[in-house]
């Protein structure tokens, strides 16, 4: 594996005039990824067409590599040290050498770029903001300028880059979440010999109704604000959800009771000040996320999928392919154990004495169902129960759908559902005990689940 050493390939890349030089920032020659336990990191950069990338490395020098891409709001890679500590305590953990990939052009040195510089031309929004306060309507598409290195199909190409040129590596095993996931999709879909496995989470799949978008209205809450991401009020609308849990928590409560009251020197501790610094994210940070969401949309990113003419989807590719999802998706407030309501016109319920508005939620948990009504992965995985909104584990067909369909693993670690017969899912694993956020509010279930699922696919024993 050929890491380049940032000094030199910044040296190298000068000297052959880099596509984009005003874009290049400069990264922090001391920046670290804090150690987990004997889990260390090492932080290098790799240089493509005038850019350093940031990567680290951990494990195996000599293991196949397990390349990991994480997504939004979170710090990047730091956000995905948890996951590749319990990876290396998994029994096979130490077979691997774990890459961790920065999304590209985010990195806090990261600078948008509006020029026409070279095979460069001048890239408007594609898609419009949506007020936060008032949901009104605003106008970018088509007016407002965009770097389009941030467009997602562009990004997949940097991520390429960054493993075939940059690091020199003909096939892996891939882990993607959130965005990271998104980027993945495209770029193993047009390189899909790169892959020797690939477990994504977080993430839509083929199935999004845009008039879920209104049932807000209703205190139903499915997909993201990615329209509220894509303008100032991206700042605002984090502090809500992260701080007050509103109109949704985030954070699952099974995790915020106990994570809340850690040592904050501890890993859970950090583990949950991780998630809780989502609020606060940098000014410069949310400016460049919000060249990503004027350039890509939910549903055009499942039309990609579903497109019959897109020879490039992911969906028409034949490696091993799991998803993951957290076990708490979609939990009503008022069914969170000890709930009780406080505020009935937000419909804010009170789960536990916490620090501050810790111990409160708004509506439900997170917002990407897979079961129920707005199931996002129907046509992959049985649906526990066709005809509900939120979970309904009292359900008598959701328990027997339970007991007949899933399957724990590793003493109860996490779970699988089981996928239909004409699905690409190879596999889908249930985090418990965790929503969006599964990598840090259970690491070791998503390690185990990924890794247990390499060395099913290296055996061929995948459903």
């Amino acid at each position: 594996m050929k890491s380049k050493l940032f000094a030199a390939t910044l040296l190298l890349s000068c000297l052959q005039a880099p596509l984009v030089s005003a874009a290049i920032g400069t990264p922090d020659p001391g920046y670290t990824i804090p150690a987990v336990g004997d889990t260390q990191f090492k932080v290098d950069y790799v240089v493509v067409d005038g850019y350093a990338h940031r990567v680290a490395f951990a494990g195996n020098p000599d293991g196949e590599p397990v390349i990991i891409m994480t997504g939004y709001p979170e710090d990047d890679l730091p956000a995905a040290r948890w996951l590749v500590d319990e990876m290396m305590h998994h029994p096979d953990g130490g077979k691997y050498r774990y890459i961790l990939v920065h999304v590209p052009f985010l990195e806090d040195y990261a600078v948008p770029n509006y020029s026409s510089a070279p095979d460069y031309k001048t890239k408007y929004a594609e898609y419009n903001g949506q007020d936060l306060k008032t949901g009104k309507t605003i106008e970018y598409k088509g007016r407002v300028p965009v770097d389009p290195r941030y467009d997602h199909e562009n990004q997949a190409k940097a991520y390429y880059s960054i493993i075939r040129g940059g690091l020199g590596i003909e096939k892996a095993h891939f882990v993607g979440h959130d965005r990271g996931a998104v980027i993945t999709d495209y770029m193993l879909g047009e390189h899909p010999e790169l892959a020797l496995s690939y477990s994504r989470g977080s993430q839509a799949w083929r199935r999004f109704d845009k008039k879920w978008e209104s049932l807000g209205h209703e205190g139903i809450f499915i997909g993201p604000p990615h329209s509220i991401f894509a303008t100032e009020g991206a700042a605002p609308a984090l502090k809500k959800i992260f701080d007050e849990s509103y109109p949704f928590a985030l954070s699952t409560p099974s995790f915020t009771r106990v994570a809340a009251l850690a040592e904050p020197d501890s890993e859970l501790g950090k583990r949950f000040t991780a998630i809780r610094d989502m609020a606060n994210r940098p000014d410069h940070y949310l400016r460049i996320t919000r060249e990503m969401f004027r350039q890509s949309k939910l549903e055009y990113e499942i039309e990609q999928r579903n497109d019959p003419n897109n020879t490039h989807s992911i969906v028409n590719t034949h490696f091993p392919l799991m998803h993951f999802q957290g076990g708490d998706e979609l939990i009503a407030a008022k069914d969170v154990p000890g709930a009780k309501l406080v505020d009935e016109k937000t419909q804010t319920y009170k789960f536990a004495d916490l620090p501050g508005k810790l111990g409160y939620l708004s509506h439900q948990v997170s917002e990407q169902p897979w079961f129920g009504k707005y199931n996002w992965y129907k046509g992959e995985i049985v649906n526990l129960n066709p005809n509900t909104v939120y979970q309904s584990p009292n359900a008598p067909v959701w328990k027997e759908n339970w007991n007949k369909y899933v399957t724990d693993h590793d003493n109860g670690t996490y779970q699988t559902l089981q996928t239909l017969k004409d699905a690409r899912f190879d596999r889908f694993a249930i985090i418990p005990n965790a929503v969006h956020f599964s990598h840090i509010e259970n690491p070791k279930a998503s390690a185990w689940a990924i890794l247990d699922f390499i060395a099913d696919s290296k055996a061929n024993k995948l459903n």
